[in-house]
């Protein structure tokens, strides 16, 4: 390498100066990843007239937070506000949320608490919205627990409507609409069937166009999309995985808003999914035991239920006891079987170049036995 730098005409050296000038600016410049939701929003009592101190809530991040306040403590306390309260801090903006002063002559403290969650706890969610199933294009999974389903653990308010789509670790999850990044968390590695890893998954949230927020849970570590990214529906967000509170390799997805709880505090309300399937959507409700496949094509592969099956692991015939056939297994080589006839069909090109291709190997494969048999006659 130095020899090759000794023989560089001096008009070479400049131009590799150069560029590796303009790439250490890039590094040195390039924008770092969006702080977490608690990083982005600050809340700070400011000094105002007359003894009055202002509580002011900064929210530097990409997407509006919805932030709950109670008093801990307070002597002498008087307040503009009737506390608790609740407010919506729009993204990149800083307000006063509150005012105090003394309640009589004199000095006065207060101390509060606040919890907070990303987006809008007013939002209006739309109701004709559909959402792309959460995997890649061609993949086929089956829904091991929703709503209404006899396996859900699913039953409280923040998750009564989530889905669980049982998937091998490592499978490309992607968004089921667009949306904002809001939220995530992706260093975790411990998963298990215990409620202590409950903290533990590792997740991307997103928020959308009409305040709703879609979660993709127990991912696997790493972080694909950068905090504040806008992805449209379909592009890859994280991967699969068995992170958090888990029973086996799964992703739980849930759609909800933030709403203020009955006992204080914010809270998530878990909302009803309506899927699509087809260029020209096909809606469905998700239920448990429903083999679907994520096909966006104009003749879509349309859910197929799998039946429970009558004995776990046996099925019984006169010669004596032998292994049951999965019937999700055979329900997914049926889809796979159908994706690939109407594939055939819809480029039909492809048949004709293999043709022609069998045709250009058969005259190779009959030249050479003619070339053979006059050499040997």
């Amino acid at each position: 390498m130095s020899r090759l730098a000794g023989r560089a005409s001096p008009r070479s050296r400049a131009l590799v100066q150069a560029l590796a000038g303009v790439l250490l600016a890039f590094v040195l410049t390039a924008p770092a990843a969006i702080a977490g939701i608690k990083d982005q929003l600050r809340v700070v009592t400011e000094d105002g007239s007359n003894g009055v101190k202002r509580l002011v809530a900064s929210n530097d991040g990409p997407a509006p937070v919805s932030i709950w306040f109670a008093l801990v403590e307070s002597e002498n306390f008087a307040s503009d506000r009737a506390w608790p309260f609740a407010a919506v801090i729009p993204a990149n903006s800083s307000q006063t949320v509150a005012r105090a002063y003394p309640a009589q002559p004199g000095g006065f403290r207060f101390t509060w608490q606040q919890s907070l969650e990303p987006g809008d706890m007013t939002a209006m969610p739309d109701p004709g919205a559909a959402y792309r199933l959460p995997f890649a294009d061609g993949a086929a999974f089956v829904i091991s627990q929703a709503a209404g389903g006899n396996a859900s653990t699913h039953r409280d308010v923040h998750n009564r409507h989530a889905v669980d789509f049982t998937m091998p670790v490592g499978t490309p999850v992607v968004a089921a609409r667009d949306g904002l990044v809001v939220d995530m968390q992706t260093d975790r590695t411990a998963g298990g069937n215990s409620p202590e890893l409950l903290s533990q998954a590792n997740y991307v949230t997103l928020l959308h166009s009409d305040g709703v927020l879609s979660e993709y849970a127990h991912l696997n570590p790493g972080e694909v999309v950068r905090m504040g990214r806008w992805v449209t529906a379909g592009t890859v967000i994280g991967y699969s995985g068995n992170t958090g509170y888990s029973s086996g390799p799964h992703l739980h997805f849930n759609a909800y808003v933030v709403r203020l709880e009955a006992g204080g505090g914010l809270g998530r309300e878990s909302l009803p999914i309506a899927f699509y399937v087809g260029s020209s959507p096909v809606r469905f409700g998700p239920r448990e035991r429903l083999l679907v496949t994520a096909d966006y094509s104009p003749s879509p592969v349309l859910p197929i239920e799998i039946p429970e099956p009558r004995a776990p692991g046996i099925r019984q015939s006169d010669a004596g006891a032998e292994p049951a056939a999965d019937p999700a297994q055979g329900a997914a080589k049926q889809s796979r079987r159908q994706g690939i006839a109407r594939w055939v069909l819809e480029h039909p090109w492809l048949g004709i170049a293999g043709a022609l291709l069998a045709m250009v190997l058969m005259l190779r494969v009959f030249k050479a036995l003619v070339a053979r048999l006059r050499a040997e006659g």
